[in-house]
């Protein structure tokens, strides 16, 4: 309905959801293993559940910007909300808020997508679809399910992956390189163009409060830490 009164063409949930459909009819005959990143419908979520209540190896993920945004801020064209898959109804939204809190989402993706000013600044129907969305993740998602644990967090951001990609379990050893998130939800975060560390500035999060802040990382041993957050205990 947004699609049509934007006189934009529309990509529909159906979309979607045959895919999702069509694969898990795949996974069952195969008896293989699937994840389905950034899931943006109600039915999607539904099917995904419906096949891990079969016992099907199936796991997913969504995106902060499908949490946040619904296709309804898409009202004034702007493009910085142009993204793939598109932004869908508050319905959709909320079923996928809910799926992240009972457990059927297994991981948060960013899909940070940087994109250039030519991409952005032009008609909505030839943008490019992306979201510099990596500064603003943790967040949103922390703004969006203020009542996660940090365990729960961790899990979305960082254990739950790597299980599923079978990729090494992360450490925390004296002699050790570390290899960590220091973030709190105590505080807020409220980005803008000038302290973004992105060369793209293609984020619709530019000076929006959210709940939760990201204080510092450590990756192969070297720190960063949010200059804002330097002198804070």
């Amino acid at each position: 309905i947004v699609s049509t009164q934007l006189g934009l063409a529309g990509i529909p949930a159906i979309a979607e959801e045959l895919i999702i459909s069509r694969d898990i009819e795949l996974l069952r005959y195969t008896q293989s293993k699937l994840h389905i990143t950034s899931v943006s419908t109600a039915k999607g979520i539904e099917l995904i559940a419906a096949a891990k209540k079969e016992g099907l190896h199936i796991t997913c993920s969504v995106t902060p910007y499908h949490i946040f945004f619904t296709e309804d801020d898409l009202s004034n064209y702007d493009t910085l909300l142009k993204v793939f898959p598109p932004l869908r109804t508050k319905k959709d939204q909320e079923a996928l808020i809910k799926a992240i809190e009972n457990g059927t989402v297994d991981c948060i993706s960013s899909h940070h997508i940087p994109q250039d000013w030519d991409g952005k600044t032009i008609e909505f129907e030839n943008a490019k679809a992306g979201i510099a969305s990596i500064e603003t993740t943790f967040a949103t998602v922390q703004h969006m399910l203020p009542k996660l644990t940090s365990e729960k967090m961790a899990a979305l951001f960082s254990s739950n992956a790597r299980r599923i990609f079978n990729l090494p379990n992360a450490s925390i050893q004296e002699g050790g390189d570390a290899e960590l998130t220091v973030f709190t939800n105590k505080k807020t975060t409220c980005l803008n163009v000038k302290d973004s560390k992105s060369k793209s500035a293609n984020s619709p999060f530019w000076d929006i409060t959210l709940n939760g802040k990201i204080l510092a990382t450590y990756a192969k041993g070297k720190a960063n830490i949010n200059a804002s957050s330097a002198n804070q205990k």
